[in-house]
């Protein structure tokens, strides 16, 4: 990964039975560890997520509520 998470950058990482997320990120005082595990559903694919480098915050927080999101052509 050529990001720094000390810059703010947030790492989304997908479990292979798409049930659970986990996000690391630093919030100025510690590096945090959200975990996310889906009752109900599961997180899109990551062969869709692959295709954007990077998300901002409001797709970041579809993808963990289970919503599947479309990204433009590029």
């Amino acid at each position: 990964m050529k990001h720094d998470v000390l810059e703010g950058h947030m790492f989304l990482f997908l479990g292979k039975n798409k049930k659970r997320a986990k996000v690391l990120f630093f919030d100025r005082t510690g590096l945090v560890l959200l975990i996310k595990r889906m009752e109900e559903g599961k997180v899109m694919n990551l062969e869709e997520l692959k295709k954007v480098k990077e998300i901002n915050l409001h797709d970041l927080s579809l993808v963990l509520a289970g919503a599947r999101i479309r990204f433009p052509s590029k």
